[in-house]
């Protein structure tokens, strides 16, 4: 009797603990949407990233597709541009980047880094990796009809390293 009150109470605190590791550790299964529910994302976003000015873009949705760019870096530096495509497809909401450089070199020779969508609440959208990137989490917010938080988690060097940033929407746009 006893030992099968330890191996309940074991049980029962492993399920426990499996629980609690299964809320903390992310999750990569897609979240449903449709490019639609993204509109908030849309317009002119300017502040700081990394210390540096930066600057993002994001259309209307048309269709099953959303187009931004972001451009990274002082004027007169070498700056950072990105391209930026959402997508629905049959797997859910997919997001595809690639970096450029000066003279539109593409750092991604390969693939575009793709990320797919596993959580969509109210104005909030959290995109995860659908393939190699060192790329973790990229979590998008709008905290306000004028403020747009960013969130990057990425791996580097094995050190997962978090970064963030709140842009303001440039009136008029």
């Amino acid at each position: 009797m006893k030992k099968s009150i330890v191996i309940t109470v074991s049980l029962l605190f492993a399920g426990a603990v499996t629980h609690s590791l299964d809320a903390q550790t992310p999750t990569a299964v897609p979240a449903t949407g449709k490019v639609a529910d993204l509109a908030w994302l849309a317009g002119r976003w300017t502040g700081q990233m990394f210390g540096q000015p930066c600057e993002e873009h994001w259309m209307k949705s048309e269709g099953k597709s959303m187009v931004g760019m972001f451009r990274l870096g002082p004027a007169g530096a070498k700056p950072v541009f990105e391209m930026m495509l959402i997508e629905e497809e049959e797997a859910g909401l997919m997001f595809r980047l690639r970096h450029f450089g000066t003279k539109l070199v593409a750092w991604e020779k390969d693939e575009p880094v793709t990320m797919k969508l596993t959580k969509l609440a109210d104005k909030e959208a959290t995109f995860e990796p659908a393939g190699k990137t060192d790329l973790k989490r990229m979590t998008y917010r709008r905290e306000s009809d004028d403020k747009l938080f960013i969130e990057l988690q990425h791996d580097s060097d094995g050190k997962v390293s978090t970064t963030t940033s709140t842009l303001t929407r440039v009136k008029g746009d």
